[in-house]
């Protein structure tokens, strides 16, 4: 019987079709999806699978159900859907009973909400296996969104779709413990040990020959590999559909090694005396922790419509940070495009595909799918066209929802004007303005992602700004006002679609904040901007605990130094300016109080709630006011 390695998975879902991914570990006889409406009756039915399944690797199929309406349209409701591979469904697989049945309550199906308008939206980014505050686990926040559904499955209170803004995988800062895991599945994944190229003088290079905590010595700045955290870097194509495969609470080996089973392969991991062993066995009890809770976040998944985009550590840290990491990494040396290639392609297979299977043409998954399902690793290159090169991949889209979403692809198209940055480049926009055009604008508000936030923290921004250099890596120098063209260009395009409501979803920079620019006129229209940042959903912000000190002690009045925006206060704390506990957040646009964005946090393993109100009305401010006044900090 064919293995479901992972999902089942929701991805896109609207009133036409609903997408569901799975991960197996062979090609199947059958697949099938049937959709069912609150009263049980067959809603719709999936088409024929064998036109969305992909060899991805020699050993693991990549396969998307999509069931379509039995006749006209999905209405507006709940539903369940059951699937079958072989002949066997999810009940006769068990896992609709145990310990974590996927439907949530024993028997039940999977399920998700369809609603008229998408009022209730869950945002989260930066989730990292190994975090650890005080040397305690960083708690996965997204394990909350878990609890969150299973105490609304049949309410209009159930958030009907996820949003993930980036950093679902740490491809740089991999705890060894977790590497060894990526190493071993890969195996099995790929058929043999992978290689890459590490030079077109010095040939293949086969990463699982060296230690698991020294292939630093091998990923060089001048590289691209930038990240201070990189001795255990992620490498193979084989190693990144591994560790989605793992996060994502899959069917696959996690059992960590003993020590003695690897120490050999370990800095100073033979040596009598060393703190190898105390290193092994505090980042295997953070890793077992994770993937415990991970299971948890595949019965999640399996319950809401996810959509994604990655940032810098879904390949790598400082990905594109500059002009020069930009060139090292697309047009430099063989290894850096080659991980670059491996990286982007499990990428497309575990995210990007499902985000809008209408939208991306067939013809990148039946490539990777020659390339490392059938032919072989050997034949990367062939994939560049995709990744490398001019004409390469812009990976945004719109989701053509009520109200719609628009994520923005701020890494793969920079341009470097004058020394400066540009997070999107002519063709980025001009494709993100084709595909704005395919949304229905009757409510004029529209969900903005961008993996880096639109408007961000000032003090932050500043010390951005003014470094250079090797510092400009440091501090992630990446703005959005770090060009004020390309900021422009981005409201002037929205403003031509009328949209006076823009809610911007962010992650990245693992504080979360909320911020206003309300009464704004772009092209003769006004517009209303939240800034909605919530990050990181299982880290620590930069300095680790003396963030939290510091964020308790920040005066609202010396953050903000523009005067077109204010900074939202917290309705249960009015002094609070900016947190970095992890969390996650909740995007509610109504009805009632009016729309709010709240941060859900946890703060010492007590959860708690930061509540935003989005009730501003651009045209309430008088055209004048905006001349003269000052908007209250």
């Amino acid at each position: 019987m064919t293995a479901i390695l992972a999902g089942p998975f929701l991805r896109h879902v609207s009133n036409d079709q609903v997408n569901i991914f799975l991960a197996l570990d062979a090609m199947p006889a059958d697949a099938k999806a049937v959709v069912y409406d609150a009263s049980d009756s067959v809603a719709g039915e999936s088409g024929d699978w064998r036109k969305a399944i992909y060899q991805v690797a020699p050993n693991l199929y990549a396969l998307m159900l999509r069931a379509f309406p039995a006749s006209g349209e999905f209405s507006c409701g709940h539903y369940q859907y059951n699937i079958s591979v072989d002949g066997t469904d999810l009940a006769a697989r068990g896992l609709l009973d145990g310990e974590l049945p996927l439907g949530y309550t024993p028997a039940r199906r999977p399920g998700f909400y369809l609603p008229e308008y998408h009022r209730r939206t869950v945002t989260a980014s930066c989730r990292k296996p190994h975090a650890s505050v005080g040397g305690n686990p960083a708690p996965d926040q997204l394990l909350q969104v878990d609890r969150m559904l299973a105490g609304s499955l049949d309410s209009a209170e159930r958030p009907s779709r996820l949003v993930l803004t980036g950093d679902q995988i740490y491809a740089d800062d991999v705890a060894p413990p977790l590497l060894a895991l990526c190493e071993r599945n890969a195996e099995r994944i790929m058929g043999k040990r992978e290689h890459v190229i590490e030079s077109w003088r010095k040939g293949p290079l086969k990463p699982s020959d060296r230690k698991l905590d020294e292939r630093h010595h091998f990923l060089r700045a001048k590289q691209g590999f930038t990240s201070d955290q990189k001795a255990s870097h992620l490498v193979t194509y084989g190693e990144y559909l591994a560790m989605y495969l793992l996060v994502w609470g899959g069917n696959v080996e996690r059992d960590i090694p003993g020590f003695g089973q690897v120490r050999h392969r370990l800095h100073n991991g033979e040596k009598p005396v060393s703190t190898a062993e105390y290193n092994w066995n505090r980042d295997s009890g953070l890793v077992e922790q994770f993937l415990t809770g991970a299971r948890q976040v595949a019965r999640l998944m399996a319950n809401i419509p996810t959509y994604m985009i990655f940032d810098d550590h879904d390949v790598t840290d400082d990905w594109n940070l500059t002009e020069q990491h930009f060139r090292q990494m697309t047009g430099g040396s063989v290894l850096s495009r080659n991980v670059l290639v491996n990286a982007l392609s499990a990428y497309t297979v575990f995210q990007h595909w499902g985000n809008c299977p209408d939208q991306f043409g067939v013809e990148v998954m039946e490539n990777i799918q020659q390339v490392y399902g059938q032919l072989g690793f050997d034949l990367w290159h062939k994939l560049e066209p995709y990744f490398t090169r001019p004409e390469r991949l812009y990976f945004g889209y719109a989701v053509p929802t009520t109200p719609p979403i628009l994520v923005l692809d701020t890494r793969t198209h920079r341009s470097f004007p004058g020394n400066g940055l540009a997070l999107m480049d002519e063709r980025a926009f001009a494709q993100m303005e084709c595909q704005l055009a395919t949304v229905d604008r009757g409510n004029n508000a529209l969900v903005l992602v961008s993996p880096t936030p639109v408007f961000g923290f000032n003090l932050v921004e500043r010390l951005q700004l003014r470094t250079g250099g090797d510092l400009a890596c440091k501090f992630d120098k990446e703005p959005w006002i770090a060009n004020e063209d390309a900021l422009g260009t981005l409201r002037d395009i929205i403003g031509r679609h009328h949209f006076t409501e823009i809610y911007t979803l962010s992650g990245d920079v693992h504080y979360s904040f909320a911020r206003g620019e309300s009464g704004v006129q772009v092209n003769g229209r006004w517009q209303n901007w939240w800034q909605l940042t919530s990050s990181p959903s299982c880290n620590v912000p930069v300095g680790g605990k003396w963030f939290y000190c510091l964020s308790d002690r920040l005066e609202r009045g010396d953050c903000w130094d523009r005067e077109e925006t204010h900074y939202l206060p917290v309705a249960e704390d009015s002094e609070l300016v900016i947190q970095g506990y992890c969390n996650i957040g909740l995007l509610d646009l109504g009805p009632g109080s009016g729309a709010a964005f709240k941060v859900l946090r946890n703060v010492e393993g007590q959860q708690e709630t930061l509540t935003y109100s989005l009730v501003a009305s651009a045209q309430e401010v008088r055209e004048d006011e905006l001349e003269t006044a000052e908007i209250s900090h």
